[in-house]
């Protein structure tokens, strides 16, 4: 992805190893006993091994025979049961195949470039902007500025890999996943708050 990572700098100012981008997916289990699972696309930048989630792209089943129909009263045979497990199972190889393609990566690459190589007129507001719509904290925030203007280029793209790349640091991993699905949608929230800063008068 040379458009978007060309100027790209890492937080210590230094240029990347690695420029390029991959894809692959991440699995979430449910915790509570609803036995459902969702399967959501993976982005790494692998300049910084920051991850992007693209949750909203994603497909979510549920996979526990009672279960399998919400709000059901039936009771499931085991061939039934067996039959639903293996089409979740095809299900998810599908989606593993999609989300690992080069057509999808080339796809993903693209909407970045058009996005994220947008320069901001108003850095500071923007990804101020940003941080305050994801509600983080003050010192979150400053983090963030921080990275971003080590990052190289004032744009759209490297707002957001601010906020990815905190989310390497001095965070759990609940956090960490929230802050990469956050990111996925945060290409177009910091435009939003491209904006000159309020008149104090």
């Amino acid at each position: 992805a040379p458009k978007i990572l060309k100027n790209y700098r890492l937080p210590d100012g230094s240029l990347p190893n690695n420029p390029r981008i991959c894809t692959g997916f991440v699995i979430r289990n449910s915790e509570i006993g609803f036995g459902k699972f969702y399967i959501a696309p993976r982005i790494m930048i692998l300049a910084c091994r920051n991850g992007m989630i693209r949750e909203d792209e994603g497909f979510g089943k549920t996979h526990l025979g009672e279960r399998q129909e919400e709000n059901s009263v039936i009771q499931w045979s085991v061939a039934t049961q067996n039959a639903h497990i293996e089409l979740i199972q095809k299900q998810i190889g599908d989606a593993v195949k999609f989300f690992c393609s080069k057509d999808y990566l080339n796809k993903v690459v693209a909407e970045y470039e058009a996005k994220g190589s947008v320069k901001l007129k108003h850095p500071i507001q923007a990804v101020t902007g940003m941080s305050q719509h994801y509600k983080l904290s003050d010192e979150r925030t400053q983090s963030i500025l921080d990275y971003f203007i080590k990052s190289g280029e004032p744009t759209v793209f490297n707002a957001v890999q601010a906020l990815t790349y905190a989310a390497q640091n001095d965070v759990d991993a609940d956090t960490q996943y929230d802050y990469e699905v956050a990111s996925s949608g945060a290409l177009d929230v910091v435009t939003k708050f491209d904006l000159p800063a309020p008149s104090k008068n």
